[in-house]
């Protein structure tokens, strides 16, 4: 579900997008009974702009729009709204049933609206951040903006201890994507004190380091044993041993014949001047 975060800016846009709109607030005002408290609803306004963003992906479906990163985002959104007006009666799903009964003009996210809590909101908030920071970095006007770059990557560097505690494969999947971004993003930047890279979500895993090597010398081992002892392989195996015995001690003869025809002149000269002498 994180991977849509990439979209939230687009999506942010259209959700906010609602200008004043009779037809939505009118639907709104009837789905919510609040027509004889007029606007002093909180909850009218998300109503109003839910509504409006439900039609606009069903309008540009397969289009400009992915329904399924459409409804992540309604998901979130509306999590966060209904949390910031102090709501307690309605669930994100909830309040998406109760706004899509008018009909069916609504229904692109039916089944795929989900309720999150805190956590799974503040890493969508985390992961918001990095991309707004990332796309602040380099703008083509202005040029690179160290400051920001520094702060995402501290950002980043704290959010990745997340990451080696193997809490959220699918958060640590999201930012290892933003890691993505930003070394292609500071490839091309000169900030000093900022790192051109930043460290991955996968931490090394010695276990895994240690025991591979292991396991391949296992399997070369059964694969010869194999060879050896039920394919003609063994007697062929066995010709070439015998065969460099041979040789080996065929080199260790002579070597050892010429080291002794060596001293023998030697000796006898010993003799020759033993015999002058006496």
């Amino acid at each position: 579900m994180y991977n849509a975060v990439c979209e939230f800016s687009k999506l942010k846009d259209i959700f906010d997008s609602n200008i004043e709109n009779g037809v939505y607030k009118s639907q709104c005002e009837s789905i919510l009974n609040c027509s004889e408290s007029g606007n002093s609803n909180p909850l009218l306004d998300i109503c109003s702009k839910s509504l409006y963003y439900l039609y606009s992906l069903k309008q540009n479906r397969n289009i400009s729009l992915n329904s399924r990163e459409g409804c992540i985002y309604l998901s979130y959104r509306l999590y966060k709204d209904l949390i910031s007006v102090g709501n307690h009666d309605y669930t994100t799903s909830k309040f998406h049933s109760k706004i899509n009964v008018y009909d069916d003009t609504y229904d692109e996210c039916d089944g795929l609206i989900e309720d999150i809590n805190q956590d799974v909101f503040q890493k969508y908030e985390n992961l918001i951040s990095l991309y707004v920071q990332l796309g602040k970095i380099l703008i083509p006007s202005k040029g690179p903006d160290c400051v920001v770059a520094k702060n995402c990557a501290d950002s980043y560097n704290n959010y990745v201890k997340e990451c080696y505690k193997n809490t959220d494969d699918a958060f640590c999947n999201e930012l290892e994507n933003v890691r993505t971004k930003y070394y292609e993003t500071m490839i091309t930047v000169t900030c000093p004190g900022v790192p051109k890279t930043l460290p991955s979500t996968k931490p090394h895993n010695i276990a895994a380091i240690i025991i591979t090597p292991l396991v391949i010398l296992l399997i070369i081992t059964f694969i010869i044993f194999i060879l050896y002892k039920f394919t003609p392989y063994a007697s062929w195996i066995d010709f070439l041993i015998r065969r460099k015995k041979r040789m080996w001690n065929n080199l260790d003869n002579e070597t050892y014949e010429l080291s002794h025809s060596s001293d023998s002149p030697k000796r006898n000269s010993g003799n020759e001047n033993y015999h002058i002498a006496y």
